[in-house]
């Protein structure tokens, strides 16, 4: 379900805002939190060089790739800031 959940509109930013969410924090029994900043972090590591479809086809290496939506990358791009600053 969460492989299917990352290729959709919105993903990154939803990542961003669970990960900054104090509202989670010890509500369940693992971190919420830090697994959506893992999976964050690892979601920006890998795909977000990824401009086009032919591009990431021709720079991919063959891994399983994701096409982040333009409006989320820009959505994080303006975020990114508090959500770190909320964390302190």
């Amino acid at each position: 379900m969460l492989k299917q959940a990352q290729h959709t509109p919105g993903y990154a930013s939803a990542l961003l805002k669970v990960s900054a969410n104090k509202e989670l924090i010890g509500k369940y029994e693992i971190d919420i939190n830090h697994a959506a900043s893992i999976q964050f972090g690892r979601l920006v590591e890998i795909h977000w060089k990824f401009r086009d479809l032919q591009h990431a086809q021709n720079i991919s290496g063959g891994i399983d790739f994701i096409l982040l939506d333009e409006a989320d990358k820009q959505m994080v791009r303006e975020n990114i800031m508090s959500a770190i600053f909320e964390q302190i």
